[in-house]
């Protein structure tokens, strides 16, 4: 219950720092999709909403210029019993 909610209030503060980002409801949706993945493989730690999203931006920026791509998509998987995430470059 309690990490559940811990990373309910960094989302908010997250979101409203980015409000203008087109690709916020999507970081969100990963983040969620994120946190649900390690809850079902035990994984510790808690995981800050702000920090998650600011290495999806750098990544992000980074593909776009490396692969001159019009966005970005993330997918979350399970890679070696562990929640992972995939970028994928959108031409």
């Amino acid at each position: 219950m309690a990490e559940g909610e811990a990373a309910a209030e960094p989302a908010m503060e997250g979101m409203a720092a980015a409000e203008g980002d087109p690709d916020e409801a999507h970081f969100h949706e990963t983040f969620d999709r994120f946190l649900e993945l390690r809850r079902e493989t035990g994984e510790p730690g808690n995981v800050s909403y702000d920090k998650f999203v600011a290495k999806l931006r750098r990544n992000r920026e980074e593909l776009m210029a490396r692969h001159n791509a019009r966005g970005v998509r993330f997918s979350v998987y399970l890679k070696d019993g562990r929640a992972a995430i995939k970028a994928s470059a959108l031409r």
